[in-house]
């Protein structure tokens, strides 16, 4: 679920506009759970318009509990507070997020 969230941060960060359709469309490589399971993600105001809406749409907890549920190792996790703040300040907004390594 967290390559999801990453590449619908990706998505949003490069076309600046809530296209669900869209994203699944050029991500479909990336999406390897269902569109019910994405759905159950979402945070407050994004499940409430019934769709990822804005950069933040997703629900730390709720993509948690999704990776205990399916007993998918995170990998956020494991990324210490301080290199992520780095990461998220002076890489992703300020330039763009890093590609997809295509194992």
């Amino acid at each position: 679920m967290e390559i999801i969230v990453y590449c619908w941060a990706m998505y949003y960060n490069k076309h600046q506009m809530d296209n669900f359709i869209l994203f699944k469309q050029e991500y479909k490589d990336y999406l390897y759970v269902t569109e019910a399971d994405i759905m159950g993600c979402l945070n407050e105001k994004a499940t409430l318009c019934q769709r990822p809406t804005g950069m933040y749409s997703f629900s730390y907890e709720k993509v948690q509990a999704w990776n205990t549920a399916h007993r998918q190792k995170s990998k956020a996790s494991e990324i210490p507070k301080e290199e992520a703040d780095d990461y998220w300040y002076e890489v992703a907004l300020k330039n763009t997020f890093k590609p997809i390594d295509q194992r």
